[in-house]
């Protein structure tokens, strides 16, 4: 697909002509970004890319356990103290790693401590959801440094072309409060929508886009490097960057936000996007129709009048109008029994709430377990069901922790390393 851009009305895209998504330079650099990782996980014992995975590691272990000395890194790694100090040396040098004090020893000379120096690069996440689009900039720590977000007001009107220039000013506004204005080491972008093989193009059939070259669109004006996650992709990246609730080797991961989608994780590994979970049926109908957040939106609107209702505010309502109690109870119900039909296909060790319903509070929560408990078999009682502590942030965390492995710690190849040694 072509997209032609009108510079009268987008002057942020003045430099633009025709993006052609087959045929855009960003694609070529992409692949070739993709054959080098491969070439590099096949060749990584060669003796510079071991060096490259020492380095990584080491540095993993710098942002992950604060204080350790460089001997306490070599034995930790089982690597030489020689190639350690040197690698560190190298780290310090980048501005990525401070010595900050000696550690206490029982004897003997007291080593020199190391920390991950978290505003030594910075990097930019957008999350777009159905309804809103979030912003964040963000140290290398994940912490955000600046957060803001906007309503999608193409649901009013507003072009794919302007809201695409949108997108762009809100980057260009976090990067001027980046320190010592110093490049970003890159941006992701949730979606809740589909991404192209080529990871160039997203359609989002609810913002009304359809092969959509963001990732060259913001590459061009950005001169950022630029990665495209599905959301419920995003979140579960999120949740095992920042929180625990990935710890049992089979974890279904359930994103209860305006729409239901989930993710099946294995040891880590997200194996699958998930069944199609909304489309389940339950005793009050589908769990898309009962229970999803455009639907509960709707039929509050239908109760409070209005024009639109974030999930947010129909939280806090739910306590102080009887009709919206009872519809979230509904809500909850088809939930408990969605649920059980996952963990009998799946069977699953634990099943995990994300997205903004997760943060209902907790009468509500408990209406789900008992309800799961009293649709499934005995054997399956026992799968805990835990909400995410990221809650209605996980996608936009979840683009911040792509940055962070994709552009900075690679821990997921990484990962892909031990098991292959395993």
């Amino acid at each position: 697909m072509m997209i032609r851009v009108p510079h009268e009305e987008n002057p942020l895209l003045e430099h633009s002509e025709i993006f052609a998504a087959r045929q855009c330079p960003f694609l070529c650099r992409l692949n070739k970004k993709k054959m080098m990782y491969y070439a590099f996980t096949m060749r990584f014992s060669l003796p510079s890319n071991a060096r490259a995975i020492n380095r990584l590691r080491i540095l993993n272990i710098i942002a992950t356990k604060d204080g350790l000395s460089r001997a306490q890194i070599a034995r930790i790694l089982g690597l030489n103290k020689v190639s350690t100090g040197e690698i560190v040396e190298g780290l310090i040098g980048d501005g990525l790693v401070v010595e900050t004090g000696k550690v206490t020893t029982a004897n003997g000379r007291r080593p020199v401590a190391l920390s991950l120096v978290k505003d030594a690069r910075s990097l930019l996440a957008i999350d777009i959801a159905p309804k809103a689009t979030s912003f964040a900039l963000a140290d290398l720590s994940g912490t955000l440094l600046r957060f803001e977000r906007s309503p999608n007001t193409l649901l009013a009107g507003e072009s794919p072309e302007d809201a695409l220039s949108r997108l762009i000013k809100g980057c260009r506004r976090l990067l001027d409060f980046i320190k010592n204005r110093q490049h970003p080491v890159g941006l992701a972008v949730s979606l809740a929508g589909s991404v192209d093989d080529e990871g160039c193009t997203v359609s989002i059939p609810s913002l009304g886009w359809t092969d959509v070259p963001l990732a060259a669109l913001l590459k061009q004006h950005l001169d950022i490097d630029v990665v495209l996650v599905p959301r419920v992709t995003a979140m579960v990246a999120g949740e095992k960057w920042f929180s625990s609730v990935f710890s049992a080797p089979s974890v279904y991961y359930v994103n209860w936000d305006d729409g239901i989608d989930s993710a099946w994780v294995l040891d880590g590994v997200t194996a699958s996007r998930g069944m199609s979970v909304s489309s389940l049926f339950t005793s009050t109908g589908t769990l898309a129709e009962t229970a999803s957040g455009m639907a509960l939106s709707q039929r509050a609107l239908s109760i409070l009048g209005g024009d639109d209702l974030s999930l947010r505010v129909l939280l806090q309502k739910l306590p102080d109008i009887p009709a919206l109690d009872g519809l979230m109870e509904h809500a909850c119900v088809a939930m408990g029994e969605a649920l059980a039909t996952i963990s009998c296909v799946s069977g699953c060790d634990t099943l995990v709430l994300g997205g903004a319903l997760s943060g209902l509070p907790d009468s509500y929560f408990d209406i789900i377990q008992e309800k799961y408990a009293a649709s499934s078999p005995q054997e399956r009682t026992c799968v805990e069901i835990v909400r995410s502590p990221l809650a209605d942030k996980a996608a936009l965390m979840g683009a911040v922790a792509s940055v962070l492995d994709l552009f900075m710690f690679r821990r997921s190849l990484l990962d892909q390393l031990d098991r292959q040694e395993k």
